[in-house]
């Protein structure tokens, strides 16, 4: 019941930060029916949700290149900042990232 929830949230959600972060639980969550929904958002035009989609793709171990290419490019270039970013580790996009590059 938790992932259907879950999904209309992100659908629904227009704080990109709220968003980003409903889309990590879904990786940690763990049920690997989400990865097509999730691959859904490796191509969006905001920054936090392509990254939140690469993050949780890599709880699947997934190391494909779409993933890894959108996990580099923050690296590089983290989201802006926003007063909506993720809670996680005191959302370091950067942290948070070198985290998951190094599960793949």
């Amino acid at each position: 019941m938790t992932i259907p929830l879950l999904k209309a949230f992100i659908v629904d959600e227009v704080v990109p930060g709220a968003a980003a972060t409903g889309l990590v639980a879904l990786g940690l969550l763990g049920d690997p029916a989400v990865v097509s929904f999730l691959q859904g958002y490796l191509d969006s035009a905001v920054a936090e949700l392509r990254w939140a989609a690469a993050f949780a793709l890599t709880r699947f171990g997934m190391d494909e290149p779409a993933v890894v290419d959108v996990l580099l490019h923050a690296a590089a270039r983290p989201p802006e900042k926003t007063g909506t970013m993720l809670p996680f580790l005191s959302g370091s996009y950067l942290g948070l990232t070198t985290m998951a590059l190094a599960d793949t």
